[in-house]
C-alpha cells in the first residue's frame, strides 16, 4: 500500500506503476490517475509558454487573408505565391496540441501547384485541395467581371506570384495558351475556315477557324464546331458552316 502525494489516497502499489522508456516500469509518487492529470497540465503549460514560430518573409512579400468556397480561415496567402498556416492551439484529452505557423506544402497537379486546406470547424472534419494560383488571385486580384479562370501570364504553371496572374474568360485562356505560350496544339479540323451565317441565310463573315470566331465573338468554340457538323442548330443566334 502507498499514499499518493497528490490526492493523499492510500492505494495498492499497482496503482503507482508508471511505464517509462519503453516497457521499464517505475514507481511514481502519484497514483495513475493523478499522474495523467499532472502530465497533461504540465505539458499544456509548457507548450503554451513556448515562443511562437513565425514564417520568414521574402523581400517585398505581403500577406493577406482569403476565403475560397468557405475555406481559408486560419491561413494566409502571399504576393510571392506562398500559403501559410497560422498558429493554432487545440486542447484534446491528452493535452494541448500546438501547430506552429508554417508555409504549406504543395503538390504537383498536372503542372500546377495545389495545397490542402482544412475547415476550422473540427466537427466537420472537412478538407479540400485548391490550386495555389486561384487562392492567390482570390486574395489579391479584384474580379469585378466575375471571370471564371486564372491565367499565368508567362505560361509557367508553377509561377504563382501575384504579378504573374490575371483573371480571364475561357476564350481568353484558350487564346493565351495558343498565341502566347504556344502550348496548345490546334485541332487540324478546327483550322478549317468557317462561315458565319445569319438566320435569314445571309453570309456575315468568313473566319479562319472556329477558334478565332469564338475569340472574336466571345462564343464557345465547341458549340460553333457542333453547328458546323450539324449537331446543333445555332450558336450565338448564327448558323455556321465549314468552307469546303
Amino acid at each position: 500500500m502507498k499514499k499518493c502525494a497528490k490526492c493523499k489516497q492510500i492505494l495498492p502499489m499497482d496503482n503507482f506503476k508508471i511505464a517509462s522508456n519503453g516497457q521499464i516500469m517505475r514507481i511514481s509518487s502519484y497514483c495513475n490517475e493523478c499522474h495523467i492529470i499532472y502530465s497533461r497540465d504540465r505539458r499544456r503549460t509548457r507548450r503554451s509558454e513556448l515562443p511562437s514560430k513565425t514564417v520568414n518573409d521574402i523581400a517585398g512579400e505581403t500577406w493577406s487573408s482569403f476565403n475560397i468556397e468557405g475555406f481559408g480561415e486560419g491561413y494566409m496567402a502571399s504576393t510571392e505565391g506562398r500559403i501559410k498556416r497560422l498558429r493554432r492551439e487545440i486542447v484534446r484529452n491528452n493535452g494541448m496540441w500546438v501547430f506552429e505557423e508554417a508555409v504549406m506544402k504543395t503538390s504537383n497537379l498536372k503542372g500546377y501547384r495545389a495545397c490542402e486546406l482544412i475547415m476550422p470547424d473540427i466537427n466537420k472534419k472537412s478538407s479540400r485541395k485548391f490550386m495555389v494560383h486561384r487562392i492567390i488571385a482570390t486574395a489579391f486580384l479584384p474580379n469585378p467581371e466575375n471571370k471564371p479562370c486564372v491565367n499565368h501570364i508567362n505560361g509557367i504553371k508553377s509561377d504563382n506570384r501575384k504579378e504573374n496572374l490575371e483573371w480571364c474568360t475561357n476564350s481568353e485562356n484558350i487564346w493565351h495558351a495558343w498565341n502566347v505560350t504556344k502550348k496548345m496544339k490546334p485541332n487540324l479540323k478546327d483550322e478549317k475556315r468557317i462561315i458565319q451565317i445569319a438566320k435569314d441565310g445571309q453570309v456575315i463573315k468568313t473566319w479562319d477557324s472556329a477558334t478565332k470566331a469564338a475569340l472574336g465573338l466571345n462564343l464557345s468554340q465547341g458549340n460553333i464546331s457542333s453547328v458546323a457538323r450539324g449537331e446543333r442548330a445555332y450558336c450565338g443566334n448564327f448558323k455556321w458552316k465549314y468552307v469546303c
